[in-house]
């Protein structure tokens, strides 16, 4: 077991629990955070029924601040690790709904997400998920509706998108238009020698704080990531970028940030395998053992 000297302080690379259903959890929460995660995500959940339904929110969504003895609280100490940055992922194709759960939220958590990355058939055929990239429009809309209701500007909007360097080498016309130099890439034209991606997002105008970017496209479920396609992202938007994807290890999370030139790395399998990766241990230590 080995853990990398480079102390939070000095990094500039953020380190993210990815959105897990079922495995992102409070429980699972405060444990990686005691290793190196600086912001986790909520498990994805469905708005239209945490708007609903008291006994999803209730079911679906837990949240904590720091615990603190009498004697530490005067100087901000805390014995139970306060669960923020806390982001929530929401599922919907329903502006209304998603600014309505985003509003519930707003004083628990730090921001929200709205997925539109997940493949699953199932979340697909909902309307939810990567299907939502085929509606540009809404999902600018459905960030402006939550900017409508949230105004404050530290409030995060997040998109989780799939994303992958195949698809600048299509035709204008099998993209959908969701970045905004959809002309600068012309059919066969090779996307390395892009200055721009074609996709800067009209939801960047709308009021995305924050891209998460899934170096795939969703039909790409078992290859390798695309790490140039995030780079293209990250290069045609002004907003942080965060890349997802097959992380294992510290020293990979930070060769990513380094050759992509993302603000943040996500990791969501890689944790569950080995939840202090992201404070430079090879294998999981006896001491995140105990503390689980």
């Amino acid at each position: 077991m080995t853990k990398e000297d480079q102390p939070l302080d000095r990094r500039k690379t953020k380190f993210y629990l990815a959105p897990m259903v079922r495995y992102s959890k409070l429980a699972f929460r405060k444990l990686v955070r005691l290793y190196d995660v600086d912001c986790c995500y909520t498990p994805m959940i469905y708005a239209k029924n945490f708007l609903e339904s008291e006994h999803c929110r209730s079911s679906e969504f837990s949240t904590t601040p720091g615990i603190f003895v009498s004697r530490l609280k005067a100087m901000n100490i805390s014995i139970l690790p306060d669960d923020r940055p806390l982001i929530v992922q929401f599922a919907s194709d329903d502006p209304f709904v998603f600014g309505s759960a985003a509003e519930l939220v707003y004083k628990y958590a730090t921001g929200v997400d709205l997925n539109c990355g997940c493949p699953k058939s199932d979340v697909r055929a909902k309307g939810f998920g990567s299907f939502l990239l085929n509606r540009p429009e809404l999902l600018a809309d459905m960030v402006r509706q939550c900017r409508a209701r949230i105004h404050d500007p530290d409030f995060t909007v997040i998109f989780l998108l799939f994303f992958s360097s195949r698809m600048c080498k299509t035709c204008d016309d099998d993209l959908p238009d969701l970045f905004e130099n959809t002309r600068t890439v012309s059919s066969g034209k090779d996307y390395r020698s892009m200055q721009k991606g074609r996709n800067g997002f009209h939801a960047e105008k709308a009021g995305v704080s924050h891209l998460t970017v899934h170096g795939r496209t969703p039909s790409m479920r078992c290859e390798p990531v695309d790490y140039d396609a995030i780079r293209i992202v990250k290069e045609s938007v002004s907003v942080p970028v965060i890349a997802n994807g097959d992380v294992t290890q510290r020293s990979q999370a930070l060769e990513i940030a380094e050759t992509t030139g993302v603000d943040g790395v996500m990791a969501a399998n890689g944790l569950l395998y080995n939840p202090a990766l992201f404070a430079g241990y090879e294998y999981t230590p006896a001491s995140c053992i105990r503390d689980f």
